[in-house]
């Protein structure tokens, strides 16, 4: 399925177009066709990468509290209380976080570097806007950060291990140590898969 062109809005103002659409996400295509994303922390910043598209990473820290996800434990049970107890909570625990990290879109964490740019903390929207207009003026910009993720991506890529290889991985060698170590004695010699009974 492919994502809806729901309407265009046009701003008399600035003459600024701006295309509305809905759909089955992730729309890879409409990534593809951007000439930059404005965009927030999360996977889709490593989509975007891969995809080798332009982006400006915003991360405004407003309202601390709304973020659930930033701690496991017993710290992410207490973030999740209802009422001030959990949101203070998350307060604090997103407060250490953001002094702590250095970067925040994948790309970057990758790199450990600033791949591509990002604004954190108290950002308005005339900000964001001002910067990522910049960037759009900029033409060797872009080009060499589309470079740049793709290097970034590649070895990210290189590095990494395939999810699905390393599952099919694991279950090869449970069932070569099963059938090694059970031979003909089945579960009792502690095979973890049983064995289907055999009638003469």
């Amino acid at each position: 399925l492919q994502s809806e062109h729901v309407c265009t809005i046009v701003s008399p103002a600035s003459a600024l177009e701006i295309e509305v659409y809905q759909g089955l996400l992730p729309p890879y295509a409409l990534y593809r066709s951007s000439d930059l994303a404005i965009t927030t922390v999360g996977t889709n910043t490593a989509e975007l990468a891969y995809l080798g598209v332009p982006m400006l990473c915003v991360l405004p820290t407003f309202e601390l509290s709304v973020f659930k996800g930033s701690a496991g434990g017993i710290l992410g049970l207490l973030m999740h209380l209802p009422g001030i107890l959990g949101k203070a909570v998350a307060t604090i625990v997103n407060r250490h976080v953001l002094k702590k990290i250095k970067h925040f879109a994948l790309p970057n964490v990758w790199a450990s570097r600033h791949v591509v740019p990002e604004l954190v903390g108290l950002i308005s929207p005339a900000e964001a806007a001002e910067k990522a207009q910049a960037m759009l003026e900029d033409s060797s910009v872009l080009s060499a950060m589309r470079e740049d993720l793709g290097r970034v991506s590649q070895a990210q890529s290189q590095g990494g291990t395939d999810p699905a290889a390393l599952v099919a991985s694991k279950c090869l060698e449970l069932a070569a140590a099963g059938t090694s170590a059970t031979g003909d004695q089945g579960s009792k010699a502690g095979s973890p898969w049983p064995r289907t009974p055999q009638t003469p």
